[in-house]
């Protein structure tokens, strides 16, 4: 009997499945991308004093940018073709006799921020993208009794810097 115990056991084990054995390897891999900063749209529109009086005259215009969400910019305007004395800007008048009509840009509506370069004509404006268009108003002063009846224009570049 007791050898048949034996056998039973060996049928047995010899009738279970053999466990199966694996090794494993791991490995990591970097997953990256890259959202770069970027302005892709900048315009800006076009800022008409009309017909002035004899007193303070003003006037608006808008500046259009869209960049992207957390993107720092920076936005100037130059003195214009025809700067003027103290940082301001001329209107230069139609005709051969070249008069002059000063004005002034101004990041805010109560005009004590003058809009400038940075480069002593007053400070740029700055702001953080958001991913879709902000408009950012120029506001304008002129004092129309300093110059004779004319057309007056002047032309400003407006710089973006991201």
């Amino acid at each position: 009997m007791k050898h048949l115990r034996i056998l039973a056991t060996a049928g047995v084990l010899a009738c279970a499945p053999l466990a199966a054995h694996a090794d494993t390897l791991t490995s990591t891999m970097l997953v990256s991308a890259t959202v770069p900063t970027a302005c892709t749209s900048f315009s800006a529109t076009p800022l008409n004093f009309g017909s002035i009086g004899s007193s303070y005259n003003y006037a608006t215009a808008t500046i259009s940018v869209t960049c992207s969400s957390g993107a720092g910019y920076t936005i100037g305007l130059d003195s214009g073709v025809h700067p003027g004395m103290g940082g301001g800007a001329n209107l230069l008048g139609a005709g051969p006799t070249g008069q002059l009509l000063s004005y002034n840009l101004f990041q805010d509506s109560a005009h004590s921020q003058p809009w400038g370069n940075g480069s002593g004509n007053g400070s740029v404006a700055s702001g953080s993208g958001s991913g879709i268009s902000q408009i950012l108003t120029v506001y304008g002063l002129t004092n129309g009794y300093q110059a004779p009846p004319n057309s007056y224009s002047d032309t400003v570049t407006a710089t973006l810097t991201f």
